[in-house]
């Protein structure tokens, strides 16, 4: 079971949550497979999607343009998008 913080509340409204991960031949696939299914295993009413993408850059532009909830990218692309 998953603690929330104190004052988190989550709906039980139905949610698409768009999870961009990279190519099908790379570990980002394979974790955001485990990732959406555990996602929904705790949030009967979310379905999450793992997208397909060309890589980190194209998730980070997903993500900042919300498309996606949720990215995985490399390191260095992330500091990059953060520091600019």
């Amino acid at each position: 079971e998953i603690a929330y913080p104190d004052g988190m509340e989550i709906s039980d409204e139905p949610f698409d949550l768009t999870m961009a991960f990279g190519t099908t031949a790379g570990s980002g696939y394979v974790t955001a497979s485990v990732v959406s299914q555990l996602i929904m295993d705790q949030f009967p009413r979310y379905t999450a999607k793992p997208e397909v993408t060309t890589g980190s850059v194209e998730n980070i532009n997903l993500l900042r343009s919300g498309v996606a909830q949720i990215g995985i990218c490399m390191a260095d692309v992330a500091e990059a998008a953060y520091n600019g």
